[in-house]
């Protein structure tokens, strides 16, 4: 039996503060342009700096994506852009903490 589903794609993110869990479900590619509406829905819900963990996904890193995240600065000061899987998510939060990545 062959199966018609669409896989469910998320995008999700943790307030550290409140513990509030925000997420985004979708069957479509994700694109820059949800992630920015995911990130204004996020804005529009908390008051507090964003620090954003994101691997390299195209839609992160994105010239769309470069000029949001500088529009936006206020709110998403704290950019940690991990490379793969070869990266060491500890390692580049607790030991280069002092000079955050803003890749």
């Amino acid at each position: 039996m062959g199966s018609n589903a669409k896989p469910l794609k998320v995008m999700g993110f943790i307030d550290y503060f409140s513990g509030a869990f925000f997420y985004q479900a979708q069957t479509a590619k994700f694109t820059s342009e949800a992630y920015q509406t995911f990130l204004c829905h996020i804005m529009a819900d908390t008051t507090t700096p964003l620090f954003i963990i994101q691997d390299g996904a195209r839609y992160h890193t994105s010239a769309a994506m470069r000029a949001f995240f500088a529009a936006h600065g206020d709110r998403l000061s704290e950019l940690c852009d991990i490379l793969g899987y070869g990266q060491s998510l500890v390692a580049r939060l607790w030991f280069g903490h002092q000079g955050i990545y803003h890749n």
